[in-house]
């Protein structure tokens, strides 16, 4: 939840990153504490990826800005690996819910 209380931070500070400036600009405000935290990683570059992917698929309804650019390569690679991912997790919990 570091990444969390660095936001809410930010928000009280004159600088910072994105979400401070978007919600200058648009004169709204986050919901930190409905906040969904959908992957950990502890590499800075994975996190980057995953979430410059994640904010590409949510397209205008995301207002967070990626840290790094993907290629379209990488995105249809990630949606697969994703994808692939996502049946061995169903197929592994399916098994162990049979047991």
């Amino acid at each position: 939840h570091n990444r969390l209380r660095e936001h809410y931070l930010s928000l009280r500070s004159n600088v910072g990153g994105h979400l401070p400036l978007q919600c200058r600009n648009c004169s709204c405000s986050p919901i930190l504490a409905n906040t969904n935290i959908i992957s950990r990683y502890k590499e800075k570059l994975v996190r980057e990826i995953y979430g410059a992917f994640i904010i590409q698929g949510l397209g205008e309804r995301c207002v967070s800005q990626p840290s790094v650019a993907l290629l379209q390569k990488e995105i249809s690679f990630l949606k697969r690996y994703r994808s692939s991912y996502r049946l061995a997790l169903r197929s592994s919990l399916a098994i162990s819910t049979c047991l």
